[in-house]
């Protein structure tokens, strides 16, 4: 399975480990936003790795993770846009 994850830079450390952590403990592989991979590998060196990152709206997964506030969640459904893949905000 592939899910993507879609955040601000607004983040706490502590809460994007959790879910990055739940996801890859249950086998999936992880796919950053590039403007999240970019603030978690600059402020804190995690997942510099992954398995793609996501650029624009050119991604196909099985499902997006939108962790933020209401402006993150509508930017993440604009991206998906009519691709018919489901969205977690959280």
């Amino acid at each position: 399975m592939k899910i993507a994850i879609f955040g601000s830079s607004f983040q706490k450390e502590e809460q994007i480990k959790k879910v990055v952590d739940a996801v890859k403990k249950n086998g999936a592989e992880i796919f950053l936003e590039e403007q999240l991979h970019q603030y978690l590998c600059s402020n804190y060196n995690l997942y510099c790795n992954t398995g793609g990152i996501i650029k624009g709206r050119d991604f196909d997964t099985d499902m997006v993770v939108s962790i933020g506030g209401d402006g993150t969640f509508l930017r993440s459904a604009a991206k998906i846009g009519n691709k018919q893949i489901p969205i977690l905000g959280i």
